[in-house]
């Protein structure tokens, strides 16, 4: 038996992806593959109605099984939300709040019933949590590739070289949108994979797996490798409307923080176009490594 279910969280902008394989020698206990990407939009997939998506992959996943259109997330920023998604507790029960603080609840993980249960267990990539213990037996972490961080390029490169759409307010100068200047297979996102792929080799066959690979695309820094960089052309991705006018309600923090640091209205039309053009082909470009790699678990080890 195939099942499959997809989900996007909207707030939190996480797309969550798992798909769960009856192997042939673990009928009673089914291998489970958790595929979560960070900040992603409804309107990058095209399972979701996108029509200048280019996610087949992901698509496929949502085809043959379950699609959540109305999941929210417990918390807008990462770690509460992946607490939250570890333990089944809100951030209430967690008192994680923040990405930067917090006390570790002492509270099992769903990872650990499975462990318990005989799996072996592995998270790789993007492993932001506040949790007591790791949450798995393998622990892998790599957010971003050495060619750049969240807010500049490494030292090497000209950005001016690169087409590179950066946040102009304070405090955070993200990269908004431009080319990656590197090879697609230097990506953190390429060897996230290769690792998973390397770490299901590894294991016996007769034992249940659950690997989680968690990718920091289409999250800033949005740096697109070729051919992905020009994929979805600038026409074909629908404007988005214009911003609302402030509100004498609107609490002080939205003012103080959350208008500085993520406000639309300081850059020009042209970058806005510009960096959706490279943010829709990310996701592209990640959803053809997910296709990849699932061809390659069907091949390599009979999995579906």
């Amino acid at each position: 038996m195939k099942r499959r279910a997809f989900l996007k969280g909207g707030i939190a902008s996480m797309t969550l992806a798992s798909a769960v394989y009856s192997g042939p020698s673990a009928s009673q206990r089914p291998n489970i593959l958790w595929l979560l990407t960070d900040e992603q939009r409804p309107d990058s997939l095209g399972c979701y109605g996108s029509p200048w998506a280019r996610t087949p992959a992901l698509d496929r996943l949502a085809a043959e099984g379950v699609v959540f259109a109305n999941a929210v997330t417990p918390a807008p920023v990462c770690c509460p939300a992946r607490m939250s998604m570890f333990t089944g507790q809100r951030c209430a029960q967690t008192g994680i709040w923040y990405n930067a603080d917090g006390t570790p609840p002492e509270v099992p993980c769903l990872t650990d019933l499975f462990a318990q249960a005989g799996y072996r267990t592995a998270g790789l990539g993007r492993n932001h949590w506040w949790c007591a213990k790791p949450p798995f037996q393998t622990v892998w972490t790599k957010h971003l590739s050495r060619h750049l961080n969240w807010f500049k390029y490494a030292e090497e490169y000209d950005e001016a070289a690169f087409d590179v759409v950066e946040y102009p307010g304070e405090p955070y100068h993200w990269i908004l949108g431009g080319r990656y200047p590197a090879d697609a297979s230097e990506t953190s996102e390429w060897e996230c994979i290769e690792r998973g792929k390397r770490w299901l080799d590894e294991g016996k066959r007769d034992q249940p797996f659950f690997l989680r690979l968690a990718f920091n695309a289409p999250h800033t820094p949005v740096a697109t490798p070729a051919p992905f960089d020009t994929l979805v052309s600038e026409e074909a991705v629908r404007f988005p409307a214009g911003c609302e006018p402030r509100s004498k309600a609107e609490p002080a923090w939205i003012t103080a923080h959350l208008r500085k640091a993520a406000d639309a209205r300081p850059l020009t039309t042209e970058q806005i176009r510009k960096m959706r053009r490279y943010y829709y082909g990310l996701v592209a470009f990640v959803d053809k490594l997910i296709g990849d790699l699932l061809i390659w678990m069907e091949e390599r080890l009979s999995l579906i």
